[in-house]
C-alpha cells in the first residue's frame, strides 16, 4: 500500500499507457472488494488526478509535504440519492 504524498511511478496501465514511466503524487486512496487498492495520483504541470491500480505502480519512498499540494481551503460535498457529489455551502445541513 502506498501513503498518501507518496510519490510514485507508472509501471504499466491500460487505461493511461501515455503516462507509463511518469512519476505523479498519491493523492487519494480507494479500495475495491476484490480488487484491492486505487490510487489518484497527479503529475507536475496537470490540474486533473488520474486512478490507477496498486499492480500498476511503484513506490518511489519518497513522500511529499501536503502543504505543497493543499493551501488549506477546503470544499463541503453532498452526495444525493444518485450517488452523485454537489459542492454545498457551509451552513448547509
Amino acid at each position: 500500500m502506498f501513503a498518501y504524498f507518496e510519490k510514485v511511478k507508472v509501471a504499466s496501465s491500460p487505461c493511461h499507457p501515455n503516462y507509463v514511466g511518469r512519476e505523479g503524487v498519491v493523492l487519494g486512496i480507494g479500495e475495491d472488494e476484490g480488487n484491492g487498492y486505487s490510487y489518484a495520483a497527479s503529475f507536475s504541470g496537470e490540474d486533473i488526478c488520474l486512478s490507477f491500480w496498486e499492480k500498476d505502480l511503484i513506490g518511489t519512498g519518497v513522500i511529499l509535504r501536503k502543504e505543497g499540494f493543499y493551501d488549506g481551503d477546503s470544499v463541503k460535498v453532498r452526495v444525493n440519492e444518485e450517488d452523485e457529489g454537489h459542492v454545498v455551502g457551509w451552513d448547509e445541513v
